[in-house]
């Protein structure tokens, strides 16, 4: 737990920008990444005010299987809590991509409502045309045989 505590002060105490350079620094190919950067690199892509989706799931990975790595008690309990906050943010975040769709999607079928009704108004408007012209007067046909008077 020390070293887990440590790296905690150590990533409270950075700048965004510092912290952001140690990030692309621990997930540069080359990067060897043992449990303790593994739980550094996941603190820093979970910890920002707005993680994005591949970031939390990146850190959810991350952190698998890392609990069982360590002998500590309060070291598992710590990763369990930071799996759980990822996974959750995972979730929170296709929720809203979700409802995001969603949402563009009952815009759209508004927008064709509103079309339909603008074309039932203008049928009615038609309609209403041709029912206040003068109809063209019929000529009722003579019965034959009759002469005309």
């Amino acid at each position: 737990m020390p070293a887990i505590a440590t790296m905690l002060r150590q990533v409270s105490a950075m700048t965004q920008s510092a912290a952001s350079a140690r990030q692309r620094e621990l997930q540069a190919p080359s990067a060897r990444r043992g449990p303790g950067q593994r739980l550094e690199l996941a603190y820093l892509l979970i910890a920002r005010a707005a993680p994005t989706l591949d970031e939390a799931a990146r850190a959810h990975d991350l952190l698998r299987g890392l609990d069982a790595q360590t002998g500590d008690a309060a070291s598992r309990q710590f990763i369990r809590v930071l799996q759980r906050l990822s996974l959750q943010t995972v979730e929170l975040l296709q929720s809203r991509a979700d409802l995001a769709k969603a949402q563009r999607k009952v815009a759209d079928l508004q927008d064709k409502i509103g079309q339909i009704k603008n074309l039932e108004v203008q049928l009615q408007g038609r309609s209403q045309d041709r029912g206040s012209r003068p109809q063209p007067k019929t000529v009722e046909p003579r019965p034959a045989g009759r002469a005309l008077p």
